[in-house]
């Protein structure tokens, strides 16, 4: 069976050599299992385990580590992580320093507002992930955002590109082309919209690596949609929105839509993000108005 522990205000898991194979999980692997809303949880992969997997039925350990066979970890040879010698000896502490950095990214892409609120978040974090947290804030890697001095404490969000710097980076052309919701996909339209749970948990598990990465956003909508989309056509597709909405103070989805030029279902995703992010409000169904 599983091995379940606490560290650092988190859950770590390791998983049996059985259930390891039967997940597609690495063996011998820490895994922190953090929760994002009610009902949708994350499973991110850590260090090897210092004991090995978690014995399930006789089973052994994991086979020699690292330093014996001159093999780099997954943990080890991550993105941002340091370099490991042929002897699996990591260079410096900076791995674990950037391991931190990229899971508190992840955390502020992820989560809904009301857990990335000052003083809220600290608490998700461990001793060390503070810290790096700390480091981040003062570096301007992370921002506090207050939509009114009415609001005691701000939200912590991660800084946007400016629309003019966003305008230059390369970006895939996707059919800004209306259609019906089946029929939408990641690689044509740049986003889905999904309307069954079960599906969209699924389609969560394909994109994992994706998301984790930060190259795919995911939200739900109040009236129960799944919106699934591209991070580069999001923040392009938010930042003409909000454009919009700064001028005209508040809209309809078809006036946006319109100014925008962008399809009505991809300019309601942009809406529910920013709106999500505290930047406008849903007045009446489909009516926004942008929060100064």
């Amino acid at each position: 069976m599983a091995e379940i522990s606490r560290r650092d205000n988190r859950t770590i898991v390791v998983f049996s050599e059985r259930e390891s194979s039967e997940s597609g999980l690495r063996p011998a692997t820490e895994y922190s299992l953090s929760i994002v809303r009610d009902g949708i949880w994350i499973l991110t992969e850590g260090r090897q385990a210092q004991n090995g997997a978690a014995k399930d039925t006789g089973a052994k350990p994991a086979a020699a580590g690292p330093q014996e066979t001159g093999q780099k970890t997954s943990h080890e040879t991550g993105p941002g992580n340091g370099q490991v010698n042929s002897q699996g000896q990591a260079q410096g502490q900076k791995g674990a320093i950037d391991e931190a950095e990229q899971k508190i990214i992840g955390m502020l892409r992820k989560l809904p507002p009301r857990d990335r609120m000052e003083g809220w978040f600290e608490k998700k974090l461990g001793e060390q992930e503070n810290r790096k947290f700390a480091e981040m804030l003062s570096q301007g890697k992370v921002i506090r955002f207050k939509s009114s001095e009415v609001f005691r404490k701000a939200l912590y969000t991660l800084p946007r590109v400016p629309q003019g710097q966003a305008q230059k980076s390369p970006e895939k052309n996707f059919a800004n082309a209306e259609r019906p919701f089946h029929e939408y996909t990641i690689d044509k339209d740049g986003f889905v919209v999904v309307k069954n749970e079960e599906r969209a948990r699924h389609l969560s598990d394909e994109l994992r690596e994706k998301i984790k990465g930060g190259e795919i956003k995911g939200t739900r909508a109040f009236t129960g949609e799944f919106f699934i989309i591209r991070t580069d056509l999001l923040e392009t597709s938010e930042g003409k929105a909000l454009e919009e909405l700064k001028k005209a103070k508040e809209g309809t989805l078809q006036e946006i839509s319109k100014s925008t030029g962008l399809t009505p279902t991809l300019c309601r995703i942009a809406l529910e993000f920013l709106k999500e992010d505290g930047q406008l409000i849903e007045k009446r169904k489909e009516n926004y108005q942008y929060i100064e």
